[in-house]
């Protein structure tokens, strides 16, 4: 059982609720946040991240490796594509979004680091940036 087949049954608790896990549909597993270089190491998908732009997954992680560099704290893929029969014919799931964790000063190293490849949308949030390429 890989991965993605987990995903599928898990679901974060919240407080207060039972001690048995909710069953997660597809779609929102799909939705959770993943950290960025597990995600494609893993991703059996040859072009799995925003591949307009990045014309391999070692394209993506070299980015996601100069964001590190630059401070970020964490980098995770967000609004991740990954029904069953794009993996069936893809070999993994596809994502296009970054939601990149910066604090005080590293933020500016991490916004030029981001405009080495220049996201199509780059939103600043609380917590740092969300980056998406088409």
């Amino acid at each position: 059982m890989g991965v993605l087949d987990l995903l599928r049954f898990w679901k974060p608790r919240r407080h207060g609720s039972a001690s048995r896990p909710a069953r997660a549909s597809s779609s929102s597993a799909a939705r959770l946040p993943t950290e960025a270089r597990a995600w494609l190491r893993g991703n059996g998908n040859p072009y799995p991240f925003a591949s307009n732009t990045f014309k391999s997954r070692d394209e993506a992680l070299a980015l996601v490796e100069a964001l590190y560099r630059a401070g970020a704290s964490k980098v995770r893929v967000v609004n991740v594509l990954g029904e069953p029969e794009r993996i069936r014919s893809e070999g993994g799931p596809y994502a296009a979004t970054l939601r990149v964790t910066c604090s005080g000063a590293k933020c500016a190293a991490v916004q030029r680091a981001l405009k080495r490849r220049p996201p199509d949308t780059l939103t600043r949030t609380k917590s740092g940036f969300r980056a998406w390429w088409d």
